[in-house]
Formats: structure tokens, C-alpha cells, sequence
């Protein structure tokens, strides 16, 4: 093996790696109250993946505040299962560089990879109903959200998609430069003796 093969081999499991990493980075992000004492909790791509608690942030906040916010709203805090699915998709992607053949495991790679994309995206967009769930409990007056936008998607899950386009991307390039490989040459058939010619010869002596 080269060191040009050995690199593209090493590539795609790195890549998938790199976005793993990101987990620990935040996600999603819910702030609201006036300007000047906004508070802010913040999921992690983990927190989403095993359902702990996010990181609550603000000006005024002791940390008494922080356990009575986490006690009003503690059964909002669940995994998210896309998110799930998502990280269980990308240790596939790194284990795929395991596979022998280079065209399967290309194709493999782009699967899982737009696979991890797509279910990272769903994770994301259904965190936000977390907000709905905090409004519930009380802990969150709509009126006093001082933007449009109260849940805001954050930069670990931007980093995370970005690797995981130029993943497909990268699959896909090499794809297409992977010649297909011949098909295995069928086996020569061997003609069995017929059951008459077992070296006996018979003479008509009438």
C-alpha cells in the first residue's frame, strides 16, 4: 500500500472522528428575558445524544438560580434519538474504513455520512421544542424574548456539517476515479466421465 492510498484511507475515519469531537461542543442554544438579564441554556451535541442537563448561563444567575431553573424543567431534559442515531452512524463511518474493497467502501462512506448530515439537521431543528416545554413550566414569559429568534443553533453543530459535506464530497470524487473491478472469472467446467466409459470394451462375438 502507498503512502497516497494509506493517506485516502486514513482520511474518511479522521473526518468522521473530527466530527465526533464536536459533540462536546454546543449545539443549540435557548436564551431569553430583557437584554441586560438574559439568561441562555446551551446543549452540547453530547447532552442531546444522552439527555443530561444543558449549561445555563446569565448576568445575575448564582448558582441556586441554576438548580431551581434545572428542578422546574428537569423532565424536558431528554435524549434526543436522532442525535443518537447520528453519533452511532459516524462510529460506523469511522469503522468503515475497515472494508477491503474501495469502491464499497466509498459508497458506504457517502451513505453514512449524508446519513449522520441528515439526522444531525433533524436533531437540531427538534431540540428547539425544548422552548415549548420550558414555556410550559412557566419558566419562560414569550413577551419578554427580546428577538425573533430565541433558539439559535450554535457553531459545534455548523463545524459537525460542514466536515460531514466534505466527507460525501470527498467519497464521492474518489468514487468516481475507483475503477469498477472485473467480475471473477467463472471456473472452467470439467466434462465428468459418462457412466458407460469405464474403460470396458465389449466385442459382439455372434
Amino acid at each position: 500500500m502507498n503512502q497516497q492510498t494509506l493517506q485516502g484511507k486514513l482520511l474518511s475515519p479522521a473526518g468522521f472522528g473530527l466530527v465526533l469531537l464536536c459533540f462536546f461542543l454546543p449545539f443549540v442554544a435557548v436564551s431569553c428575558g430583557p437584554a441586560d438579564e438574559q439568561a441562555t441554556a446551551t446543549w452540547t451535541g453530547m447532552a442531546m445524544v444522552t439527555g443530561t442537563q444543558p449549561e445555563i448561563t446569565g448576568p445575575n444567575l448564582n448558582p441556586d438560580d441554576v438548580a431551581t431553573i434545572h428542578a422546574l424543567v428537569s423532565d424536558q431534559y431528554d435524549l434526543e434519538p436522532m442525535a443518537l442515531f447520528a453519533a452511532v452512524a459516524i462510529m460506523a463511518g469511522m469503522a468503515s474504513a475497515l472494508i477491503k474493497r474501495a469502491r464499497t467502501r466509498h459508497i458506504v462512506g457517502i451513505s453514512l455520512a449524508a446519513g449522520a448530515f441528515a439526522l444531525l439537521t433533524g436533531a437540531v431543528l427538534r431540540s428547539t421544542s425544548r422552548l415549548e416545554g420550558m414555556r410550559a413550566a412557566g419558566l419562560i414569559e414569550l413577551d419578554l424574548v427580546t428577538t425573533d429568534r430565541v433558539a439559535s443553533i450554535r457553531y459545534g453543530y455548523w463545524v459537525a456539517a460542514v466536515v460531514l459535506v466534505a466527507l460525501v464530497a470527498w467519497h464521492v470524487f474518489n468514487l468516481l476515479r475507483t475503477p469498477r473491478e472485473p467480475a471473477p472469472e467463472a471456473a472452467p467446467l470439467v466434462e465428468q466421465p459418462h457412466e458407460a466409459d469405464d474403460g470396458l470394451f465389449f466385442r459382439d462375438d455372434q
